[in-house]
């Protein structure tokens, strides 16, 4: 199992979670600039409002040379939300009214205005001068009063984005990937492939079906005739031996070696001689029927299986065998004339001549050898120790 670090959610979440933050740490920003502006604007107001009420308040006690009453508002001014300084010029007692932090505010931060009284009859009289300095209205403050909202939005968005990725990868990524690590694990092809599977998903199962289709091909069949070959035939050998012994049916062996097929390589080439297997192979699987199978074992030599029927089959056998011989004679065309050769069959029955694959085949090659006119191999040698590991004559 891979290391859960370098599972495709793990991997997406740690692409996107730099790039969820960026986007926390802009819209952070973004909303706290926002906000800041607004700030600024209410406390505009604000100071302005204050500037306002206290410059009023401070005329009448300025006015009748109240310095105490002046104090105790300047005193009051301090209790208000953001005011960090009151300086009240006492035009009457020729002083300065100073309360809170002396601050070198910037001059946006620091408002000033003139204080006149207004008598019953509507004249204005100076008094003095009210300044107030106010807190700066901070951005980091106006970021840090917006970031729980941000964060909390944040870790909602990333849950959810988790959520979905986890989701959207298994269904879309993860399943496939599944059935397809299964498949690739048994060697087998994808049965079926669902709809709703990705493009690109689908395009890579196709894909492995058929180089998988095409390796099992190359596996168990000759890549110059298309036959069985000798891994397919001894599977299909087998299975055909166990049903027969449990129905009791007969079963046929016949192996065939191609006469005066060396001479046709020596003279015309390996092309003529590739012809010739191709057009045997042709006329081979022709002759019998879907349920048996023919093979070719390597060089001129083919094997076919015979399954047998309620009717004798060793009748039909024999008469397979006479057609097989003729069908084999039958020139064949080429560019420098006709080609001829001529088959050697062996015919093994079971469980007349054996009941095991090894005993049918050697069976088979002696009989082979025999309408050969040749020596035959050694008895009680098996086939694969003996005739199928002797010199073959032909092509690969």
């Amino acid at each position: 199992m891979p290391h859960s670090s370098r599972t495709l959610h793990a991997r997406f979440v740690r692409q996107l979670l730099p790039v969820l933050t960026l986007a926390f740490v802009l819209a952070a920003l973004g909303t706290a600039w926002v906000n800041l502006r607004h700030q600024r604007s209410d406390a505009e107001n604000q100071r302005q409002q204050t500037l306002q009420v206290f410059g009023t308040a401070l005329s009448k006690p300025l006015r009748d040379c109240d310095s105490a009453t002046a104090t105790s508002i300047a005193q009051a001014m301090l209790l208000q939300p953001q005011v960090r300084s009151v300086t009240v010029e006492d035009q009457c007692a020729q002083s300065l009214i100073q309360t809170g932090a002396a601050t070198r505010a910037p001059s946006s931060d620091l408002l000033h205005a003139p204080l006149h009284y207004v008598d019953e009859a509507g004249a204005r009289h100076p008094v003095g001068e009210l300044r107030i300095g106010f807190a700066p209205v901070s951005f980091i403050d106006s970021a840090f009063e917006t970031l729980a909202l941000q964060l909390v939005i944040f870790i909602a968005m990333l849950q959810a984005v988790i959520t979905s990725a986890a989701w959207a990868l298994e269904r879309i990524i993860g399943q496939p990937l599944h059935l397809l690590r299964q498949a690739m694990r048994s060697h087998r092809t994808l049965e079926s492939v669902p709809a709703h599977w990705a493009a690109e998903i689908t395009e890579v199962a196709q894909t492995y079906n058929t180089q998988v289709n095409e390796l099992q091909r190359l596996a168990h069949y000759d890549a110059l005739t298309g036959l069985a070959n000798r891994t397919l035939f001894d599977s299909h050998l087998q299975r055909c031996l166990r049903r027969v012994q449990r129905r009791e049916n007969a079963l046929h062996v016949l192996v065939l070696d191609l006469d005066d097929f060396k001479p046709i390589n020596d003279r015309h080439g390996h092309q003529a001689g590739d012809l010739v297997l191709q057009t045997i192979a042709a006329r081979l699987q022709a002759m019998v029927r879907p349920t048996d199978m023919v093979a070719r074992l390597g060089g001129d030599e083919f094997v076919i299986v015979l399954s047998g029927g309620e009717t004798d089959p060793a009748l039909d056998a024999h008469a397979l065998l006479q057609r097989l011989q003729h069908s084999i004679a039958q020139p064949i065309a080429h560019r420098h004339g006709q080609l001829q050769v001529h088959a050697s069959v062996g015919l093994a029955t079971y469980p007349h001549d054996g009941n095991t694959a090894q005993a049918l085949l050697a069976h088979a090659d002696q009989a082979m050898y025999a309408a050969k006119g040749g020596a035959t191999p050694r008895a009680g040698i098996p086939r694969q120790d003996a005739a199928w590991t002797r010199q073959q004559v032909g092509n690969r």
